[in-house]
């Protein structure tokens, strides 16, 4: 079981908190959602028929705790981190990390579906499923958001 968790904690900690961080703009928060995500899977010990439903379950749960903090910051008013944050991201390569202050800009439904079909490869399909949404929603949500980024960015920085 420990070796299993390592492995898990390995190979899904930093897509984990790279997910939440584009849920919730913040490091702190991001971190302990990570940790939360797995402890609930050591404490429900779910079995899966194979390392694509255990990721796909990670990532359902992450999103669950990410819209609970969400849902008590709006609550209690709180404001949200600026993605400015320079020294959280510094694991991207420069273009990366211009590129990822863009999308952290966008509305938090182009933002986090962007981020998992580019930064954690799903396709439309499983991001509906892991989001609770229709796939033509996502599928919207998608392209609304790579429109938005093509303006900002503009046409050349676009097709790099």
């Amino acid at each position: 079981m420990e070796r299993m968790t390592e492995t898990v904690v390995e190979t899904y900690g930093l897509p984990l908190f790279r997910f939440a961080y584009s849920y919730l703009k913040n490091s702190k928060d991001a971190e302990d959602i990570v940790q939360d995500t797995l402890l609930a899977m050591l404490e429900r010990q779910p079995v899966f028929i194979s390392e694509s439903g255990r990721k796909a379950w990670l990532f359902k749960v992450a999103s669950n705790k990410c819209k609970n903090i969400l849902a008590h910051r709006a609550r209690k008013k709180m404001v949200m981190i600026t993605p400015a944050m320079e020294k959280e991201l510094i694991y991207l390569p420069r273009k990366d990390y211009e590129l990822l202050q863009f999308v952290l800009s966008l509305e938090e439904k182009y933002r986090v579906t962007i981020h998992l079909f580019y930064y954690e490869g799903y396709s439309i399909k499983q991001i509906a499923k892991i989001l609770k949404q229709k796939p033509s929603t996502i599928g919207t949500w998608l392209d609304r958001g790579r429109k938005i980024l093509k303006n900002i960015l503009g046409e050349q920085w676009y097709g790099e």
